[in-house]
C-alpha cells in the first residue's frame, strides 16, 4: 500500500478509489492521481473531507449543474426553472442576492425536478446511467478548472 492509499484509508475513502490510487508512485502520488482521476464524485469527495474553499466548491456545484442542463432542457424546453436555480447559485455566492432570494430559485428547481422525474422516470434513469461517465469525466476536468493542484 503506497502512502497516498494509507492516508485515504484513513479518511474513510471507498475501496475503489484506495485500489485505483495504486498506480500512483513517487513523492506525488496525490497530484498524479489529481491529474489523472475522471471520477468527479471522487474529487468532491476528497475536496469536501479535505475542508477547501467554500466557495470553489460552490462554484464547480454551479459548473457541474450546468454541464448536464442540456439534457433537462432538450426534454422540457420551456421551464428554464433550473437555469435559474443555477445563475441564483453563482449569484449567491458572488453576493448579488439575498438567501432569501436563493431558497426560491432553489425550491422552484426542485419543483421542476419532481415534475419532470414523475413523467420521465424510466427514460431519465437509462439515459443517466449511459451518460453517466461521460458526465463524471467532464465534471472532473470542472473541478481542476477551479483546483488544478492538490496536496
Amino acid at each position: 500500500m503506497n502512502a497516498l492509499q494509507r492516508k485515504l484509508t484513513k479518511m474513510g475513502a471507498c475501496t475503489n478509489a484506495i485500489e485505483w490510487c495504486g498506480q500512483f508512485t513517487g513523492c506525488n502520488q496525490i497530484q498524479q492521481a489529481w491529474d489523472a482521476c475522471k471520477r468527479s464524485d471522487w474529487m468532491l469527495w476528497l475536496l469536501v473531507n479535505t475542508n477547501h474553499n467554500n466557495r470553489n466548491l460552490q462554484m464547480i456545484a454551479c459548473d457541474c449543474a450546468e454541464s448536464v442542463l442540456p439534457n433537462y432542457e432538450s426534454a422540457y424546453p420551456d421551464d428554464d426553472r433550473p437555469r435559474k436555480a443555477i445563475q441564483a447559485a453563482r449569484d449567491y455566492v458572488n453576493d448579488k442576492i439575498t438567501t432569501e432570494e436563493l431558497q426560491a430559485a432553489r425550491s422552484a428547481a426542485w419543483s421542476a425536478a419532481r415534475s419532470a422525474a414523475w413523467s420521465a422516470a424510466w427514460s431519465a434513469e437509462l439515459a443517466a446511467k449511459s451518460a453517466e461517465s461521460a458526465a463524471r469525466s467532464v465534471q472532473a476536468d470542472i473541478i481542476r478548472k477551479y483546483i488544478p493542484t492538490i496536496g
